[in-house]
C-alpha cells in the first residue's frame, strides 16, 4: 500500500541575443519525491520534498550585470484518518526554505506551518470542518549598497482557528459553503 515517486530536471538557457551583452543566461536544477502510504483502511500518510537552485543573469545597467542565485526547498507531510464513525482527522505539517542572494538585496527566509482539522457528518446534507493552525516565519536580510532592509531580521508568528460548515441542496446538486476563519499575528 506504498506508492513513490522522483523527479529530477536541468533546464539552461543562453545569452539572448541583443546589441549590448544581454547577460540573461540562467541554470535551474530542481528535483523532489513524493511518497503516498496507506493501511488500506482507516489511515492514509503523504511525505513530498523539493529542492530547487538557479543561476540567472540579469542585466543591470549599460555596462554591469550580475548573477542572482536563487535556491530553496520543501518539506511537508500530511496525515488523514478516516473513522468508522464518518468523521476525519488530518494533521499537516510544512516546512520551506527559500534564499536569494544578489548585488541589491539577499534574503534567506524559513517558515514553518502546521495545521490540524477535523470534519464530520450531521445527517446527510451537512459537513462541518473545524480546525486550527500556526505559521512561522523568520527571514535574514543581507542588506547591499542601494536597498536597506530595516530591521535586517524578522520573525513573524500567525496563530488561527477556523470552522466551516457545507451544506448540500436541492438533492446535492448545489452546495453552500458558510465559514469563519480567526487570526492572530
Amino acid at each position: 500500500n506504498t506508492s513513490a515517486r522522483v523527479y529530477a530536471e536541468r533546464s539552461t538557457r543562453a545569452t539572448g541575443y541583443s546589441a549590448l551583452p544581454s547577460h540573461d543566461d540562467a541554470l535551474l536544477a530542481r528535483g523532489g519525491f513524493r511518497m503516498d502510504w496507506s493501511d488500506g483502511g482507516t489511515d492514509r500518510f503523504q511525505l513530498k520534498g523539493h529542492v530547487f537552485d538557479g543561476t540567472f543573469g540579469e542585466r543591470l545597467d549599460a555596462t554591469s550585470y550580475q548573477d542572482v542565485a536563487q535556491s530553496g526547498n520543501s518539506l511537508s507531510a500530511r496525515w488523514t484518518r478516516d473513522r468508522e464513525d464518518g468523521s476525519q482527522t488530518q494533521v499537516q505539517f510544512w516546512y520551506d526554505r527559500f534564499s536569494l542572494d544578489n548585488i541589491n538585496l539577499g534574503e534567506d527566509r524559513d517558515t514553518y506551518d502546521v495545521e490540524l482539522q477535523h470534519a464530520w457528518r450531521v445527517g446527510e446534507t451537512n459537513r462541518f470542518v473545524v480546525g486550527t493552525g500556526y505559521r512561522r516565519t523568520r527571514d535574514e536580510i543581507r542588506n547591499g549598497p542601494i536597498l536597506v532592509v530595516v530591521p535586517s531580521s524578522r520573525t513573524d508568528a500567525l496563530v488561527s482557528a477556523f470552522a466551516m460548515d457545507e451544506m448540500s441542496l436541492a438533492d446535492r446538486s448545489v452546495r453552500v459553503q458558510l465559514g469563519v476563519k480567526v487570526e492572530q499575528n
